[in-house]
């Protein structure tokens, strides 16, 4: 609690310091006293015995009846299902990617932790790095521990698949990728500008302005889906996206970094994800892990090579094209036919990336719904089925009898 504390405190500062602000050091302390006590007091604050009764009883209840009440991915709804339900997907998913080695009983994590001092010790003492830079993601072994596997479902989708998190917050080498994402986000963000879609509502306002222009009353979307694009992306593949990128921005280095210095961090963050799953050790050698900061920026550097056939397609055909992530759209005017069989084509781009596709006159696209209506456009909010907020916020003014149930009913 005192670290978010101190958190919250530093966000202010900073706003203050923003906006000109000065707010006298006492009246600070003060509010720091306050919100301090009121969060003491919530935390030790205990249940009534009834509800404390009830409490106990669903927890029983969950563990009876083997049930795993996970957060969904993306939509963030809680969902219930069976412990052996889940245990096979994970197999599954990890049987089909072939991304995870098993190292059995043994923690890695002294290891790794050796391995990573040593390496950025070697960089530091060759002047590759700065002493601070060194200071900065040098491992303190107290302060560190291995990564947790877990899954998400995707709630969203046929049969709720999973999706794999690698929760390494204290990992070894999460500072290293935390610094090196903070290096090379902003030179994708600039690369990949004319062709990244952020929301919505950005997207409906290209859509607006493509329109004016070349909307028929034939014109058809394509949304794609990047099946696993973290998992699926092969190790050194991904660093060689690095160094795409790095030179196609005409960087030789950031930060008083030599380009082939990132790129050895960055292998190295990419090549040393250690994790624990039931009981046992595993290392990724494939992908990156869900949870690193490294690994967006590195899936998002590999997607924009691989999709720059597709964009200068569109160029050519006078078509929009835009991606968020694994999430491509396109509106066009090319006959239906043609755009089957381009899928294809571009299915066979990357032997890593496979792309599902849906073609018509509407369109799902992040959180837009999207129709061609004989050459009008029709757009609204679009809610997946089962991508609902919440059945009903606990803050509401319902009885309490209608809160406490909903759990119940659902299992």
């Amino acid at each position: 609690m005192n670290n978010e504390i101190e958190l919250v405190m530093k966000k202010i500062n900073r706003r203050f310091v923003e906006h000109g602000w000065v707010l006298p050091n006492q009246r600070l302390q003060i509010f720091k006293d306050s919100l301090e006590k009121i969060l003491t007091d919530c935390h030790d604050r205990h249940p009534p015995s009834e509800e404390l009764k009830q409490l106990n009883t669903l927890r029983n209840k969950i563990d009876e009846t083997k049930t795993i009440i996970r957060k969904t991915d993306k939509s963030k709804v809680f969902h219930l299902g069976k412990l052996d339900d889940y245990k096979e997907k994970a197999r599954a998913y990890m049987n089909q990617t072939q991304a995870y080695q098993d190292l059995g009983t043994s923690n890695p994590l002294e290891s790794l932790v050796n391995k990573t001092n040593d390496f950025l010790y070697g960089l530091w003492r060759n002047k590759h790095i700065t002493q601070k830079q060194y200071e900065r993601l040098k491992v303190e072994k107290e302060q560190t521990e291995i990564a947790h596997l877990y899954f998400l479902p995707k709630a969203h989708k046929p049969k709720t698949p999973l999706r794999p998190i690698m929760a390494g917050l204290k990992s070894p080498t999460i500072a290293i990728s935390r610094w090196l994402d903070g290096l090379l986000r902003p030179l994708f963000n600039r690369l990949a500008n004319e062709t990244t879609i952020l929301n919505g509502s950005q997207l409906v306002k290209q859509i607006e302005q493509w329109s004016a222009k070349y909307l028929t009353s034939t014109t058809s979307f394509i949304t794609m889906d990047v099946t696993d694009l973290y998992t699926m992306i092969p190790q050194e593949g991904g660093i060689k996206a690095i160094r795409k990128l790095m030179e196609t921005s005409n960087i030789k280095q950031i930060d008083g970094v030599k380009k082939e210095i990132i790129l050895a961090l960055a292998r190295f963050v990419m090549t040393n994800n250690y994790f624990y799953l039931d009981g046992l050790y595993y290392k990724q050698i494939r992908g990156g892990a869900m949870g690193s900061p490294l690994t967006l920026t590195i899936a998002n550097a590999y997607m924009y090579f691989v999709e720059r056939p597709i964009s200068k397609w569109a160029i050519r055909t006078n078509s929009l094209y835009y991606r968020y992530i694994d999430d491509l759209f396109i509106m066009s005017n090319v006959d239906v036919d043609t755009l089957k069989g381009l899928v294809n084509h571009w299915n066979k781009l990357d032997i890593n990336i496979n792309l599902s596709a849906s073609i018509g006159h509407t369109a799902e696209y992040l959180d837009l719904k999207i129709e061609n209506r004989g050459g009008s456009l029709i757009s609204e909010v679009f809610h997946k089925a089962s991508h609902e907020p919440y059945f009903l916020p606990f803050t509401s003014v319902h009885a309490k009898h209608i809160k406490k149930n909903i759990p119940y009913a659902a299992l």
